[in-house]
């Protein structure tokens, strides 16, 4: 898998420049706007003309704590390079977007909020905790609605860019509370025959407690049929 990967940076690299970046090519990662990316292929299957990429990419910046930020991106196309060409494109219009505007002051493509902390003790000690302050930027909403004929014209769908995050806010409050940067993918859907699912991915990693919240929240929507919504979040420590 470390030579297919090696041999999909290229891949990502035209994708970030026809977006219009500068790029640096390392012998197994790329440098762009401050960012040292690295890649890892964790599988590729092709069958019957159908070829799907599962693959990661892990974000580092000095702005952006020692930690690397990673997500995962799933492509499909007829062959390797398409599957992995829509895989990077999705990650770039739902991730990186949010990277490249956590490093600014004023945020060119996402809207933000304000959160702070009400005055808490620690559950494990009893200890005040430290004021904590975050900027949230909200990524684009990728929207799905299998019947669009059942919006009716003119009607808003019930939501804006902050709502995955404030209707989980509850559940988000214990990281919140830790003061790190919390790297948030945000899925929910509610299936035409009413069953919900969701999942919340925090820097790559399964976070239960807001899966679940968004779950809940999806039981409440106006029955459309078959309808999902994906984004994502970054809280920012300030």
């Amino acid at each position: 898998m470390a030579t297919e990967a090696a041999a999909a940076l290229p891949v990502l690299a035209d994708l970030l420049r026809e977006h219009g970046h500068a790029v640096t090519v390392g012998d197994a990662t790329l440098g762009v706007e401050g960012f040292v990316l690295s890649l890892r292929l964790d599988g590729m299957e092709n069958r019957n003309g159908h070829c799907r990429s599962d693959t990661q990419i892990a974000a580092s910046h000095p702005q952006l704590g020692d930690t690397p930020i990673v997500e995962y991106q799933f492509g499909y196309g007829v062959d390797a390079e398409q599957a992995l060409r829509r895989g990077f494109e999705n990650w770039y219009l739902l991730d990186f977007v949010v990277l490249l505007d956590a490093l600014h002051e004023t945020p060119q493509r996402c809207q933000t909020m304000s959160w702070s902390a009400d005055p808490a003790n620690d559950p494990t000690t009893g200890a005040p905790t430290p004021p904590r302050n975050y900027r949230v930027l909200f990524g684009p909403v990728h929207h799905f609605l299998d019947d669009p004929s059942r919006l009716a014209e003119g009607e808003d769908p019930g939501f804006c860019d902050c709502c995955l995050f404030t209707r989980s806010l509850d559940a988000f409050k214990a990281l919140l509370l830790q003061g790190r940067l919390i790297p948030a993918r945000l899925f929910v859907m509610r299936q035409a025959n009413g069953e919900t699912d969701a999942d919340c991915r925090i820097n790559g990693e399964d976070y239960a407690p807001v899966r679940e919240a968004l779950a809940r929240w999806a039981g409440d929507w106006t029955d459309r049929g078959l309808e999902w919504r994906k984004q994502y979040v970054i809280a920012q420590p300030v």
